[in-house]
């Protein structure tokens, strides 16, 4: 199971790594060529952004749950900022946030972390 798992982020790195070597790199606003994987980052990061800022509006039309708030309350408070954002983000559809571009690096990363196995 390892093995496989390990051998498909070696074919995701390996994919990445030879889109990044066919392509000339792209350019930023100023002419500079930049790495696509920054670029990707820096993209998720205005999503994140757009997101935890519309989550504050969100909680700031809500009252803010006490410190000494049931359970019950906080549950309730919970279920309205989720529908109130679920309202805002109707259109909203997987990969929004996480593009697939997004995904492929974190898997890479994660993979990169992972303990391997010693080599026989």
């Amino acid at each position: 199971m390892i093995k496989g798992v390990a051998a498909v982020a070696w074919v995701l790195a390996a994919n990445s790594w030879l889109m990044t070597q066919s392509a000339p790199p792209p350019k930023s606003s100023n002419g500079i060529s930049v790495n696509q994987d920054s670029l990707t980052i820096q993209d998720f990061s205005k999503r994140v952004d757009e997101y935890v800022k519309l989550r504050k509006r969100m909680e700031a039309g809500l009252p803010a749950p006490k410190s000494k708030s049931s359970s019950a309350d906080l549950k309730q408070y919970q279920a309205s900022l989720a529908q109130k954002i679920s309202a805002e983000r109707s259109q909203a559809k997987p990969g929004d946030i996480f593009t697939p571009a997004v995904s492929a690096i974190n898997s890479v990363e994660i993979w990169l972390m992972l303990p391997r196995p010693a080599e026989a």
